[in-house]
């Protein structure tokens, strides 16, 4: 039987390169996912079987790496490879990963978002991830959040010192999840 979480790594070798695609890990032996209690960043341990060193070449720092929810599509983790280390005698090789989330957690938001709106909470947050966030492709589609209630909306966060991870956060307790209507936002960040 198919595991529930698909692990993907990114084939995208240049930056301004073409469409990134991504390629499913079938040779897993076992991951470890959570969050680390003194810093709150997402990390992934992947272990990959690595018989005959065929995945050596396969994995690099910093390739962009992502966990998803195989019957939903949900992305649960999406990062960067930090580390790669070769165990048991070259025959699995440990990738240490880390979430994004820490990237916008080190962005003061600087941005009036007063105009070109009004926003949705969702295209709100979407559009702060692809300000804030580096690199290509890091837009959030809104339609990855419940367009719940709460109408359009307008913000300025100039001076306001708040980082792109707080103010998501605050976005995202502005609307909360309804009891009995399983709807709310689901940031995915």
């Amino acid at each position: 039987m198919a595991s529930e979480v698909v692990i993907e790594y990114s084939n995208m070798t240049d930056i301004n390169g073409p469409t990134e695609g991504w390629t499913e890990e079938t040779d897993i032996v076992k991951y470890e996912y959570g969050i680390a209690s003194n810093t709150r960043k997402a990390y992934l341990d992947l272990y990959v079987a690595n018989k005959g060193h065929d995945h050596e070449s396969t994995y690099t720092r910093y390739q962009r790496i992502r966990a998803r929810d195989r019957t939903q599509s949900t992305c649960m983790f999406l990062g960067r490879i930090l580390n790669v280390y070769p165990e048991d005698f070259g025959q699995i090789l440990r990738l240490q990963c880390e979430d994004y989330s820490h990237e916008l957690s080190g962005r003061i938001v600087t941005s009036n978002y007063t105009t070109g709106g009004p926003f949705t909470r969702a295209s709100l947050s979407a559009q702060i991830v692809s300000d804030y966030c580096w690199g290509p492709g890091t837009s959030i589609p809104s339609a990855a959040f419940d367009a719940s209630g709460g109408g359009a909306i307008t913000r300025d966060y100039r001076g306001s010192r708040y980082t792109a991870l707080d103010i998501i956060s605050m976005l995202a307790e502005e609307d909360t999840w309804a009891v009995g209507v399983g709807k709310g936002y689901e940031f995915f960040v």
